[in-house]
């Protein structure tokens, strides 16, 4: 289990980090293996100037996959929204056999992420 952070001013892809820690933002595995994941993960906006929305939109977002290799076949799911959340998001990133779970935001927003993360793995 990880516990997973990071804040957003934009709509750039960012990785979440690893318990906060700034060198910490990609999870080392063995690229010989399968790999299941779950990610819940929180967003708060807390300002910016964007002027669709407001501070204290919000969502709670769940990716869920599967990978072999550097493919990842995932779904996700948004469980609930309150206010303007379009575009507000997150994928897995590969850098050779590394992974990184990146959330995006939106334009002048504001917003902090926080996540748990669970995997599994399957070595072959």
């Amino acid at each position: 289990l990880f516990l997973l952070d990071v804040t957003t001013t934009d709509a750039t892809a960012t990785p979440l980090l690893v318990n906060g820690d700034s060198a910490l933002a990609v999870i080392a595995r063995n690229k010989v293996g399968v790999y299941s994941y779950t990610v819940d993960i929180l967003a708060f906006r807390t300002g910016g100037t964007s002027g669709s929305g407001v501070p204290t939109d919000r969502t709670f977002l769940k990716l869920e996959g599967i990978v072999l290799g550097t493919i990842a076949t995932e779904t996700i799911t948004t469980i609930a929204a309150v206010g303007t959340v379009v575009g507000w998001t997150a994928a897995t990133v590969f850098s050779g056999t590394d992974m990184s779970i990146k959330v995006t935001g939106a334009a002048a927003m504001d917003i902090t992420w926080q996540a748990t993360a669970r995997f599994n793995e399957m070595k072959l």
